[in-house]
């Protein structure tokens, strides 16, 4: 199980998560509700391909977005707006306005 953190976290880490092995599960983000940037966020590899909610640590954490997902839209935000996507290089004020947007696609648009 992945470690439990918050979900600007997870988001700041997205670029360095390895690729979804083509026989496993896909790496899926989990979050408690309501999704904010300081929600409590894992990755988690399903064994079954459901948006049903998952217990961690006891507590339900709602399906939030899979990775390969993320990491796409993270992609196409930075050429559009210019935000870099730098796993080297944190701007707070960047990353929260990038985790911002990916919760409003998750909620909105995936």
């Amino acid at each position: 199980m992945s470690e439990v953190k918050p979900l600007l976290a997870i988001v700041r880490e997205i670029p360095t998560i390895p690729p979804d092995d083509e026989d496993g599960p896909p790496a899926t983000i989990y979050a408690r509700e309501p999704w904010t940037p300081s929600s409590l966020a894992a990755v988690l590899h399903p064994t079954d391909e459901t948006t049903a909610p998952i217990e961690v640590d006891g507590e339900p954490f709602a399906y939030f977005i899979e990775v390969f997902i993320a990491r796409e839209f993270l992609e196409d935000l930075a050429k559009v707006s210019g935000m870099e996507s730098d796993e080297n290089v944190h701007d707070l004020e960047a990353d929260v306005r990038k985790c911002e947007e990916l919760i409003h696609y998750a909620t909105h648009d995936a």
